[in-house]
This record gives structure tokens, C-alpha cells and sequence, in this order.
């Protein structure tokens, strides 16, 4: 329950804060359609980033990157489209460039990192929301997707401890094995002998071998 409530409010803050309380599509008021005919590339932009129309928002923000190229929060909706679009190679050019114009932007320090978290690189992204103080709008956002991260970074490793101790066999019961046998009759035939055997019973129980490999030839008794 707790960590769902933290995936629900990890979210990217890549355009602005309030692009993640964007209007749903069924709603339409005059802010909404003040917004779709705006000239502004950017403004637009948002606006069908939030509709889910990625293509479209792609296209507007690139026109307003074409006018401002080192525009920080223009450069961080592009590459979020990118990342929505999958396009993961061209998204972290984008995150580059912005981190290259201004290294401490939380903007792009949080789009950053949550880029790597969603990539499943929970220990790339801490590193980033860490760099993030608290005393501008994107504190809070960066303290879920940091919280977010250390708990994926102790499941990653907690599955990877897993594999290195390799499956786990359960032991075998000897009380249904005390008065059985695997009998070799010939190099490819076996027969399960259900009388009491003495030696099997001392090798399973006394000497504490595995039974499946316990083999009593009848030929040498």
C-alpha cells in the first residue's frame, strides 16, 4: 500500500509542475481552448503532451526549441516526449544538453533521474535527486522519486542476492524411503524394490546420503 501510494505520486515534472494536473480530455473550458490556439510553441506543446498526443507536442516543442535552443524547460519537455515516444536515445542527448547549460537546474535534475528510474537504474537516479535541495517548487516531487528509487535499488538487490544463492531444493522425506529401494537390473533398466532393505535404510538415515543417490545393484546381493 505504501509503496503504491509513492509510484502514484512519483511522477516527471518536465514541462511544469502543473502540467501534472493537466485537464482531462472530456472537459473543455475556455482556459483549454485558449491554450490549443495559442501562437506560443511551447504553451501548445503542453497542452497536448497532456491529452497524450506526443507526436503533436513533439512537434510544437521543436519549433520552440528552433527559437530558443538553450531554453532549459523547453529542452526537458523534449526529451520527455522522447522518453514517452521511446525514443531513450534521443531523450538523454536532450538531458545532457540541458545538465550542460545549467548543472544544477532541479528541473532537469529531477527529469534526469526519473529517467533512469524508469529505466531501472534505481541507483543512477538517486544520485541526482539527491543533488536537489529543498527550497524551490521541485523539492517535493524529488522526495518521492527519491524514496521511490531506494526502495527499486533494495528490490534490485534483493533479487540479485537471490540468484547468487541459486535455487533451493527441498529435502527429500526418508520416512516414505525406509522400506524402498532403486534396484538396477541392468545398465538402463531400474526397478523400485519395495521390501525392507537394511543397507539402503543405513545409507539414507545413518550416513545421510540423498536416496536419489542411493543405487543397490541385485545383482551384488
Amino acid at each position: 500500500m505504501y509503496r503504491s501510494k509513492l509510484t502514484k505520486m512519483a511522477f516527471i515534472g518536465a514541462v511544469l509542475l502543473s502540467a501534472g494536473c493537466a485537464m482531462t480530455p472530456e472537459i473543455v473550458t475556455k482556459k483549454t481552448i485558449e491554450i490549443a490556439q495559442t501562437e506560443n510553441s511551447y504553451e501548445r506543446g503542453k497542452y497536448y503532451l497532456a491529452k497524450g498526443y506526443n507526436g503533436l507536442a513533439l512537434n510544437h516543442f521543436k519549433i520552440a526549441l528552433s527559437n530558443e535552443p538553450n531554453d532549459i524547460p523547453t529542452l526537458n519537455a523534449v526529451a520527455v516526449t522522447y522518453q514517452r515516444l521511446d525514443r531513450h536515445d534521443m531523450a538523454i542527448i536532450i538531458f545532457e544538453k540541458a545538465l550542460n547549460l545549467n548543472s544544477s537546474s532541479p528541473q532537469t535534475l529531477n527529469n534526469i533521474g526519473y529517467f533512469y528510474l524508469s529505466a531501472g537504474k534505481p541507483e543512477e537516479s538517486i544520485k541526482f535527486f539527491k543533488t536537489i535541495g529543498s527550497d524551490h517548487e521541485y523539492s517535493r516531487v524529488a522526495k518521492f522519486n527519491l524514496k521511490l528509487a531506494e526502495l527499486k535499488l533494495e528490490e534490485k538487490t534483493m533479487k540479485m542476492q537471490a540468484s547468487l544463492l541459486g535455487p533451493i531444493i527441498e529435502p527429500v522425506s526418508t520416512d516414505i524411503l525406509k522400506h524402498a529401494s532403486l534396484e538396477r537390473v541392468s545398465e538402463t533398466v531400474y526397478v523400485l524394490n519395495s521390501k525392507y532393505s537394511p543397507a539402503y535404510e543405513n545409507a539414507i538415515i545413518n550416513m545421510k546420503l540423498d536416496p536419489r543417490l542411493v543405487v543397490r545393484s541385485i545383482l551384488a546381493n
